[in-house]
């Protein structure tokens, strides 16, 4: 038996069995994780581990070791060197990477874009009923203003009037000012009448056109453009102004300044029909004024200057409307 003493720390032997107990149990698990059980093995660190636990005394003589202990020992030596080495170098399991399987790209189908489309609703387009070379009677008056027929035309505070280069102009200075000047015509109860218009000097709801059925107090009907593309009928008496026609905007007008549109009315009895550029816009029925002259105007609304022309000026009576005489065919006898 060996004599046992406490654990010493230092003690040769302890760090030398210290390093077989390492070693035999590195041995030993790496066995263990393979499936291979060995005895001798498990008996080689047993030895060790109480070895490492009771040691001899420095000057004592260890104990010889039985023959087969160091035949064990001569087999194992080798492979504990071995495996330790495979235990010191082997670093942590490296991780895995996973592999990113790339996905069968899907084809996209791109669709063309589809713009929005404003949707249009246009005007109702005027119809033009009546022919400009059939249904007229004789030409009661016309005038292309090459001289003057008759106009009185001059200045004034409100605005004026002048004959140039084959039109006549008409003019106002002042804002929210009305300016009319008769027309040489006859009188007529039933007419056709066109004429040709020029805004010069124009903006906004500034307005111009024609009056009919003009009497002795200026009583009238009145036809009447604005500068900002719209249209309106009225009629004025001595106690006041009223719209037959409220003010309409109409795409029959050609916009812009300089220039020209052509304007007709048609009127029979209480009938009237309007045109403009020889499409028909309105319509319209009224009593109250049956015969009368007709005379061309300006009216200024809040720009203080407004300045129109006109020219080829033309009146036509109307042919009667033929009566229908319903044909009685005779009836005859069985």
């Amino acid at each position: 038996m060996l004599k046992t003493f406490g654990r010493v720390e230092g003690h040769p032997e302890r760090k030398e069995l210290r390093k077989q107990r390492v070693q035999s149990k590195c041995i030993l698990s790496g066995m263990e994780r393979s499936g291979v059980q060995s005895k001798d093995a498990t008996l080689f660190y047993r030895r060790t581990d109480m070895q490492h636990h009771h040691l001899t005394p420095l000057k004592s003589r260890p104990r010889h070791l039985p023959r087969r202990s160091l035949v064990m020992a001569a087999v194992w030596l080798p492979i504990a060197t071995l495996t330790l080495n495979g235990c010191l170098n082997a670093g942590p399991t490296p991780t895995p990477t996973p592999t990113l399987s790339t996905p069968t790209p899907t084809p996209t189908f791109i669709f063309p874009t589809m713009f929005l489309t404003a949707t249009f609703t246009p005007e109702p387009v005027p119809t033009a009923t009546l022919n400009p070379q059939t249904g007229f009677g004789a030409v009661l008056y016309q005038d292309d203003f090459n001289r003057n027929l008759g106009w009185e035309v001059g200045q004034s505070e409100l605005g004026g009037s002048s004959l140039v280069n084959g039109r006549l102009s008409l003019a106002v200075r002042q804002s929210n000012a009305f300016y009319f000047l008769r027309s040489p015509a006859p009188a007529t109860s039933d007419f056709f009448l066109k004429v040709s218009v020029r805004s010069e000097l124009c903006s906004g709801r500034d307005e111009f056109g024609v009056m009919y059925r003009v009497n002795s107090l200026s009583e009238h009907y009145r036809f009447a453009l604005t500068c900002d593309g719209a249209a309106r009928v009225s009629r004025v008496l001595e106690r006041g102004e009223i719209a037959l026609v409220p003010i309409t905007q109409t795409y029959a007008i050609f916009p812009g300044i300089l220039v020209d549109n052509r304007i007709s009315v048609w009127a029979s009895g209480n009938n009237f029909r309007f045109y403009i550029n020889d499409m028909e816009v309105f319509s319209a029925r009224d009593s109250a004024l049956q015969t009368g002259g007709f005379a061309l105007f300006v009216r200024s609304r809040r720009g203080g200057q407004t300045t129109v022309s006109f020219n080829d000026l033309t009146v036509h009576s109307l042919l009667p409307t033929p009566t229908l005489t319903p044909t009685v065919k005779p009836s005859t006898s069985p």
